[in-house]
């Protein structure tokens, strides 16, 4: 009887999203502790939820959502699906990294139009693809087409390159805390801005309506309200 009373309320709790498994596929790019900063509150709200992890690339994150491995994804946006629906969680600014000699390491801001001739690295990953794809449209609208070298590296690495010389890098100021000291004191940081102010990359959570679990729907609308906040 008890075995049976208890296979009833966790039924029940299922139904109601109080209880189940969760599945989260994590692009690989997002920054180590922003996706928990958002989920352990619902975590400890409701300690009958399960979440399991998959951190992968973009292109595979998505896959994994379309073929109903993932319930929900973390992503940088877009997420230029038709048949996906996203919510956007948090910003990163993005800043250009340069070596203490450069000619424009005196300043703490800088333009894209200011960039025009330098040389920007990044790395063969999805960061570097984001990173690239944005200097490119900030650059369009500056009037110059950037120089552009993607390594086969990790973007994080792209900075031994900037001190060694190689040209400049783009990257989201939350990587930063993630350098040790003895890395930052040979770089500088540039906030970069543009008509619209900082540059930024946005990050948010993406699903499908068409296979949302009642505990996903949940745990969206109480990202969706902590958005409201």
């Amino acid at each position: 009887m008890h075995d049976t009373n208890a296979l009833y309320e966790y039924t029940r709790r299922c139904a109601l999203g109080e209880s189940g498994i969760v599945s989260i596929g994590i692009q690989s790019n997002v920054p180590p502790g922003r996706v928990s900063a958002f989920i352990e509150p619902y975590r400890i709200l409701y300690p009958g939820i399960s979440f399991i992890y998959r951190d992968v690339s973009k292109r595979d994150v998505i896959s994994a959502l379309f073929d109903g491995i993932v319930d929900l994804v973390i992503i940088a946006l877009p997420l230029n699906e038709s048949c996906a629906a996203t919510l956007p969680l948090w910003s990163d600014r993005i800043v250009a990294v340069t070596p203490t000699n450069h000619p424009l390491a005196s300043s703490v801001t800088t333009c894209w139009s200011d960039l025009r001739e330098e040389t920007f690295v990044f790395g063969n990953d999805d960061t570097g693809e984001d990173m690239s794809t944005l200097l490119k449209r900030k650059a369009s609208i500056a009037g110059f087409l950037p120089t552009v070298c993607r390594e086969e590296i990790i973007s994080l690495r792209t900075i031994a390159l900037v001190i060694n010389g190689h040209g400049i890098t783009l990257m989201p100021a939350g990587w930063l805390a993630f350098f040790p000291g003895t890395i930052l004191e040979q770089v500088t940081v540039l906030e970069v801005r543009d008509g619209d102010g900082f540059s930024h990359l946005d990050y948010g959570i993406g699903w499908r309506d068409r296979n949302l679990s009642t505990v996903a729907h949940k745990i969206l609308v109480f990202l969706g309200k902590q958005n409201l906040e």
